[in-house]
């Protein structure tokens, strides 16, 4: 199987903490634009990780949409 069209922007090699931020700033960059991010439910389930990952992925998108 292809990996995910996301996933090309990432090198393979790179630690998977920043391959799930870069996926994650493309998959949203939409709602990061509008100062918004998504919940931990969306992000555990779009992109089939642990609430742990979930919340480090989202604290890293709340910096990118400048939200506090």
């Amino acid at each position: 199987p292809l990996p995910e069209p996301d996933l090309l922007l990432v090198p393979a090699d790179a630690p998977e903490p920043e391959r799930l931020r870069v996926v994650a700033a493309h998959r949203y960059a939409g709602m990061l634009a509008e100062g918004r991010v998504p919940g931990l439910g969306k992000i555990r389930t779009d992109l089939r990780i642990g609430e742990n990952k979930a919340q480090g992925v989202r604290e890293h998108l709340r910096v990118l949409a400048g939200v506090r």
